[in-house]
């Protein structure tokens, strides 16, 4: 895998507010600076940035300065009030985690939700962090989805240790877990009829998207420290919100500082490295060794993607 290495990050995800606390107002205003400054070009504010208190402002100055945004929410009162002052340009991606119930899809609270947003004239992103518990409602959620207007379907990475709240490995999508969902997905165009799926994840993507195509023509492998950074709630940079690894703070260095740092270099090159479950395997050159922020903090014991199933 070559060794390719960006000037600054094309893409950025921003914990504004964590849901508990906000990063303070001068901290988020130079960080703010920063990403307009290293010309990030996407940034997703993740978690619950309509909690804080400057959200509109922060989004506004990103938004004119050329940065696309999207902002994460919740479904809690107080983040759906700040709904109405974001431009109408910005996308709005909601959780749909907490409507998937052990006993199926809460299709009733999701239906009331989305009576929320159109009274306020807007339709939102459907987003879904996949784990164990919730992989076997995609379909229900595709479904309702489709009735429901969304266009748009977003299956992000799965965040890592405290920092970015604890994730337990039983809560990891196993091979095991992708096999039983590929038998549900039978007809894989039918069953996301309608909907622009962005999906992390390759081993999903695989199931989801059988015939390849251009969906994923771009894909070069795990894009850590690269094309991709995250920011947390104390203005921290690492390579990804999969791989927490301090590479520099925002308060006291600019991103192209940061960017050009031994640490940030180690990063790129460990990512070059292939693993020694990847050995051998005819589809390495496809997935580059997949998710290496996983593999890294969820261990496996050689290295590859946790949600891949060996050597092909």
């Amino acid at each position: 895998m070559a060794l390719d290495l960006l000037d600054t990050p094309l893409r950025a995800t921003w914990d504004l507010h964590d849901g508990r606390s906000g990063m303070p107002s001068p901290l988020a205003a130079q960080v703010a600076q920063r990403l307009t400054d290293a010309q990030v070009f996407y940034l997703t504010l993740d978690l619950h940035p309509l909690l804080h208190a400057d959200v509109v402002d922060l989004v506004r100055d990103l938004s004119a300065a050329g940065c696309q945004v999207e902002v994460c929410t919740g479904s809690s009162a107080d983040e759906l009030a700040r709904l109405p002052e974001l431009p109408e340009t910005v996308p709005v991606l909601l959780d749909v985690a907490p409507f998937c119930l052990a006993d199926g899809l809460d299709f009733v609270g999701l239906g009331k939700i989305m009576d929320d947003f159109r009274a306020m004239g807007r339709i939102p992103v459907f987003s879904l962090v996949p784990n164990r518990d919730n992989i076997g409602l995609l379909g229900a959620l595709f479904a309702f989805s489709q009735r429901a207007g969304i266009a748009r379907f977003k299956l992000p990475n799965l965040r890592i240790n405290d920092t970015f709240r604890q994730t337990c490995q039983p809560f990891m999508v196993t091979p095991s877990d992708l096999d039983r969902l590929r038998l549900q997905v039978s007809d894989a165009a039918a069953f996301r009829s309608g909907l622009q799926l962005d999906v992390h994840d390759l081993f999903l993507w695989e199931i989801l998207f059988p015939d390849g195509g251009t969906a994923r023509s771009e894909y070069g492998g795990c894009q850590a420290a690269n094309s991709l950074a995250h920011v947390d709630l104390q203005a921290t940079v690492h390579p990804c919100n999969s791989w927490p690894h301090p590479l520099g703070h925002l308060a006291v260095a600019s991103f192209d500082v940061i960017w050009s740092s031994p640490d940030r270099l180690a990063i790129r090159q460990n990512v070059a490295m292939q693993p020694a479950g990847c050995c051998n395997c005819r589809d390495y050159a496809i997935c580059f060794g997949g998710c290496r922020g996983l593999a890294r903090e969820l261990p496996t014991i050689d290295g590859r993607d946790p949600m891949c199933a060996g050597r092909r």
